[in-house]
């Protein structure tokens, strides 16, 4: 339901360090982010919290972290090269 979206939301990031279209690219960028975090949030609500952490934990805490950073913050996550 979100594959439309998303390529549209990845289109406004293209030009994201020029001056004209920052805002439209920072609204993106805040969207995706929406997106990104809809299944974790499903997870967590469905799964019971011992059966997320045995099957999937390093996967979840780097998802998590990598969504919650501040565009400006420190100790980024990076994804593996």
């Amino acid at each position: 339901a979100y594959a439309k979206g998303v390529r549209i939301l990845r289109l406004g990031l293209r030009h994201f360090r020029h001056a004209k279209p920052r805002q439209k690219a920072k609204k993106a960028l805040g969207r995706l982010r929406t997106i990104a975090y809809t299944p974790i949030r499903g997870l967590r609500r469905t799964l019971p919290t011992c059966a997320l952490f045995e099957r999937c934990q390093k996967g979840s805490l780097f998802y998590g972290r990598a969504l919650g950073q501040k565009p400006h913050g420190h100790g980024k996550t990076y994804p593996p090269a």
